[in-house]
């Protein structure tokens, strides 16, 4: 089990059925509150082989070894101001996509390598899924939009009713 808070990152160890015992790791973040123009909510951990992807609070994305806690490579995203949020990392395969200003750049999850991107017609706000070479997300603008995998050409773009205010 990993948790995460603004400042760290802890796997937590115990039995399979029973209450957790202490933390085999913590990865502190250690961000200076100077360097980091502004804070953004942190992303869902995700497993990569043995490697651990998360967006910190500072808008960068960490990879950090499952085994030992150490940061093995930071990516740092593209935010464009304090209203943007990191999206949460998605494992694909062998790579992990992660959501940037411009569009998903699929990193080697061992090292943060970039392998391959694509560009976006605008960003995604909510945490993209991969359907038969296709990404679906919310958008910024805010419609759902489904893009090719390939160009990032957008397929097709739902307005989605907004629930009423008040009493049904």
């Amino acid at each position: 089990m990993t948790d995460f808070t603004r400042r760290s990152c802890s796997t937590l160890s115990g039995p399979k059925d029973g209450p957790l015992k202490r933390a085999a790791w913590t990865f502190d973040l250690d961000i200076p509150k100077k360097a980091v123009r502004f804070w953004c909510s942190p992303t869902r951990p995700v497993m990569a082989g043995d490697t651990v992807v998360l967006g910190g609070p500072d808008g960068a994305f960490y990879g950090i070894d499952a085994r030992t806690g150490k940061k093995r490579w930071r990516l740092v995203s593209k935010l464009k101001n304090e209203h943007m949020h990191l999206v949460n990392p998605v494992v694909v395969g062998d790579e992990v996509a992660l959501c940037v200003r411009d569009g998903l750049v699929f990193v080697r999850p061992k090292d943060g390598k970039p392998l391959r991107t694509l560009a976006l017609p605008e960003p995604f706000t909510a945490e993209p899924v991969e359907d038969q070479g296709r990404w679906i997300s919310g958008s910024e603008s805010g419609p759902l939009i489904s893009v090719d995998g390939k160009t990032g050409a957008i397929q097709y773009s739902v307005t989605l009713p907004r629930a009423p205010f008040g009493p049904l």
